[in-house]
């Protein structure tokens, strides 16, 4: 895979214009917000576009004969792939209608009427709702589909595999910042992961994956991903911080050589082929534990029903910051109930919400910043008076968890309790209620009015004395007054 963009094209003929444009000058500018928000504008050369438009000609190539669809807006770097690789390549160009949301009623209309053969950029989460427009299955020419821009599931691509069963669905993978395309799955072989593979790096490109020391990670042993190669972006325009950030000497390249930090989280499975994990950015604190929102959909996609998740923490809940899942389909359990059989009960979601469809950009990528707010939890209406002991702890409980009020039978921790949370309501147990009630029976009666009944008719409860809970009390406002030193 050793070529470069400087080498005359089969076309090229003897009378055709002198050129005047250099491989390393400026091809275009794109701007993109990536996740910060503030829209950051990439340089990308004619070097860097060329080489990923070759490489995908010889590896995918496009024939005179093939008609591929146009329907990315231009704003999106992945338009480049329908708008440049077919006139390059003497294939037919069909213009979707473009507006200010796709139609994919009429796009899968259109690629049936006009016999489509190739559709050569289109984000997973826009694949998903086109597989459901009845038109698509007709769509009988098709033979190729690109998907990326987001995780492509083994759940869609098997749904893919139903609705087109003659056509090939490709895994792409690459930031703006790499010329669209870093790495590609370019056979048929799928790892056995949640998410199908992002492949390998294509050809003029290397694809690193590094820990915190910029050191190669190990088969296996999740990390950062580097992308290097002539593909690369210039950097950002009039940001050279920036620039001096993201893009970064290859210590495993020839001097002067750079690599982009992709902030994508990676690893490298046994047969060399990559995985995507999510975002370095995406990760999430809550409570103390450190979650990874991908474990999470994985978990949730176990269930046939999920056509696909989306996991986010919002902090205008009632109850403060929590776990919010998006879920697409119908689930045929419960799925609090069933991921609790999968994961630990500090990464279970607070709120579940089903959804006809994600919110989508205008690039088709799923808008987080639009998933709608979860409907609000009514307030529990006991079936009975509280006793007091039920009272005192359910205003115990409403405090450390940040609800405004706690259904007596509801377990603390699917009330967005955990270990952490518990250790809080036993030293306040002992500091405002004077009762010293060992962890380990909390976690035996975890709601309300089965802790109420076994304090108030179980076995006899140490009472501490009011000298030592003031003692206590004392001890943790002097430890309160060390750390704010």
């Amino acid at each position: 895979n050793a070529w470069t963009v400087d080498d005359a094209s089969p076309g090229d003929r003897d009378d055709d214009p002198p050129r005047t444009t250099h491989p390393d000058h400026l091809a275009y500018v794109i701007h993109t917000s990536g996740s910060t928000g503030t829209p950051k504008g990439v340089m990308i050369s004619h070097r860097a576009i060329c080489t990923r438009m070759r490489w995908r000609q010889e590896q995918f190539p496009l024939s005179p004969d093939d008609r591929v669809v146009q329907k990315s807006p231009p704003v999106f770097d992945g338009s480049l792939w329908e708008l440049v690789l077919p006139l390059r390549a003497g294939a037919a160009l069909m213009l979707a209608a473009q507006g200010p949301a796709l139609d994919l009623g009429e796009l899968a209309r259109s690629l049936r009427d006009h016999r489509a053969t190739v559709v050569a950029q289109i984000v997973p989460s826009l694949l998903g709702q086109l597989l459901s427009e009845p038109d698509t299955k007709e769509c009988t020419e098709l033979r190729e589909v690109f998907a990326g821009g987001e995780t492509l599931t083994q759940e869609l691509r098997a749904r893919f595999a139903d609705v087109l069963p003659w056509a090939t669905l490709r895994n792409t993978y690459g930031p703006t910042e790499a010329a669209i395309t870093g790495t590609a799955l370019v056979d048929e072989t799928v790892a056995d992961a949640p998410s199908v593979s992002i492949g390998r790096p294509v050809a003029n490109a290397t694809a690193y994956v590094l820990d915190d020391a910029l050191e190669p990670c190990t088969t296996g042993m999740p990390g950062e991903l580097y992308l290097g190669g002539p593909g690369l972006a210039r950097g950002y325009l009039g940001r050279p911080d920036l620039t001096a950030e993201r893009f970064v000497a290859d210590p495993f390249g020839e001097p002067g050589t750079r690599m982009y930090r992709t902030g994508d989280r990676i690893r490298r499975l046994p047969d060399g082929q990559l995985e995507f994990l999510g975002r370095v950015d995406e990760q999430i604190k809550l409570r103390g534990f450190r979650i990874e929102p991908g474990e999470i959909e994985a978990a949730l996609r176990t269930d046939p029903g999920i056509h696909d998740a989306i996991v986010i923490a919002r902090d205008d809940l009632p109850g403060g910051r929590a776990l919010v899942a998006y879920l697409l389909g119908h689930p045929t359990s419960d799925p609090p109930h069933r991921l609790q059989d999968l994961l630990p009960r500090y990464m279970l979601p607070s709120a579940y919400v089903e959804l006809p469809a994600f919110p989508l950009t205008p690039n088709g990528k799923v808008n987080r910043r639009a998933l709608p707010q979860p409907p609000q939890r009514a307030t529990p209406t006991p079936r009975r008076a509280l006793t007091p002991t039920e009272t005192r702890l359910g205003n115990l409980w409403s405090s450390v968890l940040q609800r405004p009020a706690i259904d007596p039978d509801e377990n603390f921790f699917d009330a967005g309790g955990n270990s952490l949370s518990l250790l809080e309501v036993s030293r306040r147990l002992r500091l405002e209620l004077t009762i010293d009630v060992p962890l380990v029976t909390l976690f035996q009666f975890p709601t309300l009015r089965s802790l109420a009944t076994h304090l108030d008719h179980g076995p006899s409860v140490r009472q501490s004395s009011r000298g030592e809970a003031r003692r206590q009390a004392m001890r943790h406002a002097s430890g309160r007054a060390r750390r704010v030193q």
